[in-house]
């Protein structure tokens, strides 16, 4: 479920703060970057003519890093959902196993 939407398999495993926080980091880096890439596409397209000459110089820069900078943040959200998953998941079975071996432990002799 993580690799899908980071959040969704925090969600799932009924853990809302995790899953409201990775959500949340995620939207609002995509959305961040989202915006940041349309103010490039409509800086560098108004400063094109119809004839395919260019108008003047584009300071670009700025808004390609910050994209970039939006979307490296929003890949990390990702990650580290997809991290807390596994660890989440495997420290349940770890439990879940551990509780196993003390109730056969525990169970009286078969007669």
């Amino acid at each position: 479920m993580g690799a899908i939407f980071p959040g969704a398999g925090q969600f799932v495993q009924k853990r809302w703060v995790s899953g409201i926080t990775y959500a949340l980091g995620s939207v609002v880096s995509l959305i961040g970057f989202l915006i940041y890439m349309l103010r490039f596409f409509f800086a560098y397209y108004s400063q094109i003519s119809w004839d395919g000459s260019e108008t003047g110089v584009v300071a670009i820069l700025p808004h390609v890093l910050k994209m970039l900078i939006c979307l490296g943040i929003a890949i990390l959200v990702w990650i580290a959902s997809t991290v807390d998953l596994y660890f989440y998941h495997s420290r349940g079975r770890r439990s879940a196993l551990r509780a196993s071996m003390l109730q056969k432990r525990m169970s009286p002799p078969p007669l």
